[in-house]
């Protein structure tokens, strides 16, 4: 946030983001909902737009597969979580459509606003306990 704000200019480069990418994962792996993780280090990199969202979307679809593969790896992906995992990519892949005809009108909102309210919004929800 500050970042966008102007109060710190930073402008990590794309081999910090492996280093950073592979905490992120292993967090996530380890506890889960480290996914929030992931937009911050993508705004860090300047991204915007739909490469943003496109960059957050190809990183969600990694975390998750290596999480069903690890997890089906050690006997704990059931039928039933491999049902709800489907269920849950048509939901989330249906959103992106949804959200994707919502960017050609929100693209006159200048800067990265509405990414970083997205995020600020999400976090808030998180921290508040939405969801549990």
């Amino acid at each position: 946030i500050a970042r966008a704000l102007g109060w710190v200019k930073l402008k990590p480069r794309a081999w910090t983001m492996v280093p950073a990418g592979g905490f992120v994962g292993a967090l996530n792996g380890a506890a889960g909902g480290a996914g929030l993780l992931v937009a911050p280090l993508l705004l860090a990199l300047g991204l915007a737009g739909e490469t943003y969202v496109a960059s957050v979307s190809a990183c969600a679809v990694a975390m998750h597969f290596g999480r069903i593969i690890g997890y089906g790896a050690g006997g704990l992906f059931t039928p039933h979580l491999a049902w709800l995992s489907f269920v849950a990519a048509v939901a989330i892949l249906s959103g992106n459509f949804i959200g994707r005809r919502l960017r050609k009108i929100s693209a006159k909102i200048p800067g990265n606003r509405l990414e970083y309210a997205t995020l600020i919004a999400c976090v808030s929800l998180a921290l508040f306990g939405v969801g549990h």
